[in-house]
């Protein structure tokens, strides 16, 4: 059984992180935004509370889509950003989303050279069959480059892994959906509010990702965060704050 988190007042808001980590990533985000909002935060199936669910590819969104509240706006963080993607492509009470260093296809392509190298993500996952532990201290380094206060950065996901649960065939398994999935042909359908917030330094989803995806939805749009790396909810905290206001206004009754 999925577990999640719920604290504050207002709209209902839901945020997913990113693979290997857990709702420890934001714990100043998320409290800033509770003043306005009632946040749910949850782990990924196979990380962190939810470490014992499987993360298979068909259902992980629904999983999750199951344990939070209807009609909500979801924040995602990189692979939590697809998994967003994918519960309001398929369906699920979502009313609007914001993608936080998101990208609809993780792994580039001859279509899309925006993503990482196959070759990367392959060697990734022979770490993490290795040894899983070295394979998430690998990924926070070089989710920390780039960026303003990158130095900062490593070291406030490293602190937050530290008590972060995770199963290895949970980890593995989202590798294959990063290594798999390209959402952009189901883009088009999603017909709900969508900013994607992406830094012009993101070592993992390339600057012209955000305005490429936005492009393909009907309601969807692009903010660059300047000098931002991939972790932008610890250095453009208010830019994100400003998103959601936006939001707000739209999905207000």
């Amino acid at each position: 059984m999925m577990r999640a988190q719920t604290f504050g007042a207002g709209p209902d808001l839901v945020m997913l992180p990113g693979w290997s980590m857990t709702g420890a990533v934001w714990p100043d985000l998320a409290e800033r935004l509770s003043r306005d909002w009632r946040v749910t935060l949850v782990d990924l199936p196979g990380h962190g509370a939810n470490a014992a669910v499987p993360f298979e590819q068909v259902d992980a969104a629904e999983r999750v889509a199951a344990c939070v509240p209807p009609g909500a706006v979801w924040l995602g963080w990189s692979l939590g950003g697809q998994v967003a993607l994918q519960a309001a492509a398929s369906g699920a009470a979502v009313r609007a989303l914001i993608l936080l260093a998101a990208t609809p296809r993780f792994t580039a392509a001859p279509d899309w050279p925006h993503g990482v190298s196959a070759q990367e993500l392959d060697d990734l996952r022979r770490q993490v069959d290795r040894d899983p532990e070295r394979a998430r201290a690998g990924f926070v380094a070089l989710l920390a480059r780039g960026g303003a206060d990158s130095r900062r950065a490593a070291g406030h996901l490293r602190r937050a892994l530290r008590t972060a649960a995770f199963s290895a065939t949970g980890l593995r398994s989202a590798l294959d959906w990063l290594a798999e999935t390209d959402l952009r042909p189901a883009l088009p359908s999603i017909v709900q509010p969508a900013w994607w917030l992406n830094g012009d330094e993101d070592p993992l989803a390339a600057p012209p990702t955000g305005p490429s995806a936005s492009a393909l939805m009907p309601r969807g749009q692009f903010g660059r965060l300047q000098g931002s790396g991939h972790v932008p909810f610890l250095t453009h905290a208010d830019a994100i704050v400003s998103t959601l206001e936006q939001a707000r206004t739209i999905i207000a009754p």
